[in-house]
């Protein structure tokens, strides 16, 4: 084979691979290796690095090609991950354009606004008469008038957080209790709709109470207070507990239900709360939350209570879903077997010396699945909300032992800070208040917990803000018996980096409870 005809070769090569392959990553190894043989075969180091270089564009090209597949197929994050790598492997690569177009639509469908906004500007910068520059620049100025009133927002948050209850029945002294709120120095409500699902004991059957207020009450009330409320100046937030809205439903279906398992009885029984992963449930949630959208609210938050925890989320759905993405099979108390002790509900209060989780694989891959799959219905409920109304902030909670001890925390809360906030959130709330989860001792024999104070004083703060990426802003939520004014003194002299693609650093946030 003569060095001229390589070339010739290579796309004859490359248009069999792309069009008739059904291995594209085979294919592509292939033509490496055969044009790498060949190369062998022609002196001159220029002619060398000529093929080396049509090598990786062939890889880059190929890249690019999935990347579009997956866009096609509404797989925004995968497609976010593939181009990002693409362009940090190669930053002078000859395909930059096409792919920070790519890049830029799927932060947009995510509802990703001021990401895609980052990357159409530096598209526009760096292609100034390329192909996409007109359609960027149409999108750039859309995804500027739909931020316009979100980036008015001057200072940090200090909230008060509220129960909906609270604010219907006194609805009638809406202008008195906002103004009071507002003389108080704060410049934001969180209404939290709350939980009053009850729990029980493992001697009792599960019980079902139903919300402190009506869903009729959202449509008259609430509203009437938020617009007093943002007349005001304040801005309004909406805490939703998802596992929770269920009982907003006149009559729930049996099968909505989640299953816990009971390791002292070593089986399944109803969960009080809602499964997340039955399609219908899944559907119901999103009723509820256009209704709550529609009543104008700044944004909503994705409440982290009750948490998915350490022997939740066993629904058939779940169960079957794990075991076809695994192929594997398991039953449940397989995966709690204890070192001499068995927790139950009996045992509140008591502490479990000793008595650790044996690490098994299935465990913690149990754990980690349920845990995305969670974020990724959280990834889907933004989306569908971001079109009924795109400058919706729109956060998601964490508890501050998934900052502390995230093993701990994924195992006993179904929690991962980090992977929580690689979703590109408007913001994120830190749960600080004191939940002593009996659960969590089981998976963390020491029983130690840093205190707030301990984590503020620390060196943790900073390294948590560079770990948070592009969240924009991180809301930390206080019980009332907390110190706020000295949260307040030890976060306004946090150095907070700025974000890798140069937009403004995030804002600290305090919400009081």
């Amino acid at each position: 084979m003569g060095c001229e005809s390589l070339r010739h070769w290579d796309r004859m090569l490359f248009r069999m691979g792309g069009k008739k392959s059904r291995q594209p990553a085979a294919g592509l190894m292939t033509r490496c290796l055969i044009l790498m043989l060949a190369v062998s075969a022609c002196a001159g180091p220029s002619y060398r690095q000529h093929v080396l270089d049509e090598i990786r564009l062939r890889a880059q090209e190929r890249i690019l090609h999935q990347a579009r597949r997956e866009f096609e197929q509404g797989a925004y994050q995968a497609v976010v991950q593939r181009l990002t790598r693409m362009l940090r492997l190669y930053p002078t690569t000859p395909l930059q354009e096409e792919a920070l177009w790519w890049l830029a639509r799927s932060f947009e469908e995510q509802g990703a606004w001021r990401e895609a906004l980052t990357q159409y500007q530096t598209l526009i910068e760096g292609a100034p008469t390329g192909r996409y520059r007109v359609s960027a620049e149409r999108r750039l100025a859309d995804i500027e008038q739909r931020l316009h009133h979100v980036d008015e927002r001057q200072g940090s948050v200090r909230a008060l957080r509220l129960a909906v209850a609270a604010i219907v029945e006194n609805a009638d002294r809406r202008e008195e209790s906002v103004g009071r709120i507002a003389r108080n120095g704060f410049n934001t409500v969180l209404i939290d709709l709350g939980c009053s699902i009850s729990d029980h004991t493992v001697d009792q059957a599960p019980t079902l109470t139903s919300f402190s207020f009506q869903v009729s009450q959202l449509d008259d009330r609430l509203p009437l207070w938020i617009r007093t409320a943002r007349a005001r100046g304040l801005r309004v937030y909406v805490g939703v507990p998802l596992r929770c809205l269920g009982a907003l439903h006149n009559a729930p279906p049996k099968d909505w239900r989640d299953r816990r398992y009971r390791p002292a009885q070593r089986a399944l029984e109803p969960s009080p709360w809602f499964d997340l992963f039955h399609p219908q449930y899944q559907a119901f949630m999103f009723h509820v939350l256009r209704g709550i959208v529609q009543l104008d609210p700044d944004g909503l938050v994705f409440l982290a209570d009750p948490p998915l925890g350490l022997y939740e989320g066993f629904s058939p759905e779940a169960w079957q879903a794990f075991e076809r993405a695994f192929e594997i099979s398991f039953t449940p108390h397989t995966l709690f077997e204890l070192n001499g002790a068995l927790p139950s509900s009996q045992q509140q209060g008591a502490r479990l010396e000793g008595a650790t989780m044996a690490v098994v694989p299935e465990f913690w891959r149990w754990a980690g699945w349920k845990m995305r799959q969670r974020l990724r219905l959280l990834h889907t409920l933004r989306q569908q909300l971001k079109r009924v109304k795109p400058a919706l902030d729109i956060g998601a909670s964490v508890h501050l032992l998934s900052v502390q001890k995230p093993h701990v925390a994924l195992g006993c809360l179904g929690e991962d800070a980090l992977e929580t906030a690689r979703w590109h959130w408007d913001f994120m709330m830190v749960i600080l208040v004191d939940h002593s989860h009996e659960d969590c001792r089981i998976l963390d024999a020491s029983g130690e917990s840093v205190s707030v104070s301990e984590f503020f004083h620390g060196n943790a703060v900073e390294p948590f803000f560079i770990a948070l990426g592009d969240t924009r802003d991180v809301w930390f939520s206080l019980s009332r018996r907390a110190s706020a004014s000295l949260l307040e003194r030890v976060l306004s002299s946090v150095r907070v980096p700025r974000h890798s693609h140069g937009v403004s650093s995030p804002r600290i946030g305090i919400v009081y409870e």
